[in-house]
């Protein structure tokens, strides 16, 4: 198959970020004498309420987090405590974290590009990822960036998927898209493009598509 255009998920498959998230739950934990029983979901309890309701926030993200760490603290036994847990997690993450491109990023995007592909980038993050893709250098060779809130749709609705297309200006068949999550595959299959699922070290078991562990190995498979 010729494929003329790649497509990427953004987080976990170009951008990181460091440290996890879970270091600043426990430290506000260990602040507020919490237990922290449940740490190893509290980030899943956060990232399902953006899931659920992230599309509520489009004109707030900062006020989306902090409402999905309410949540992630009621889980954890905060109860009136939750939202002062929220803000205090919220503060040390903005002054502590950041996002960095894993190391095979820039180099397979500089060869993509100097081979002709149409590159792109697609986030479920209902707000941009503009301002990480400037910063980390990858943003000119990227033909478009879309994220979900513009859409008003989260992943993997078809219709995300289709918007990229019309702004790639190319047929599903000549397009390959790269993720690492299942809705990556879901919503890349539902409108006729191929899915590369990216697994950087993770076990995953799953049929019928290709895998690869870093961005090198695509380089390898696509003509």
């Amino acid at each position: 198959m010729s494929y003329a255009s790649v497509f990427f998920d953004i987080d976990g498959t170009l951008l990181a970020i460091r440290p996890a998230p879970e270091v600043f739950y426990e430290q506000v934990c260990q602040e507020y004498g919490l237990d922290w029983a449940g740490l190893a979901q509290v980030r899943a309890v956060a990232l399902g309420f953006v899931q659920a309701h992230g599309l509520d926030y489009r004109d707030d993200e900062w006020g989306m987090w902090r409402a999905a760490n309410r949540e992630a603290f009621l889980h954890l036994g905060a109860g009136e405590k939750a939202a002062a847990c929220a803000a205090r997690f919220q503060e040390l993450f903005r002054a502590g974290s950041e996002y960095y491109l894993y190391p095979d990023v820039q180099p397979a995007l500089e060869a993509l590009h100097a081979r002709g592909y149409v590159l792109g980038a697609l986030t479920g993050r209902i707000h941009s990822s503009e301002a990480e893709l400037v910063r980390l250098g990858i943003r000119p060779y990227l033909h478009f960036v879309l994220c979900a809130g513009e859409l008003g749709v989260q992943k993997p609705d078809p219709r995300m998927y289709r918007e990229a297309l019309a702004r790639a200006g190319l047929p599903a068949e000549a397009v390959v898209l790269v993720g690492d999550q299942p809705d990556d595959v879901v919503g890349a299959r539902s409108v006729g493009m191929t899915p590369v699922r990216i697994v950087r070290g993770r076990p995953v078991t799953e049929g019928e598509i290709v895998q690869i562990q870093d961005l090198r190995e695509l380089l390898e498979w696509l003509p």
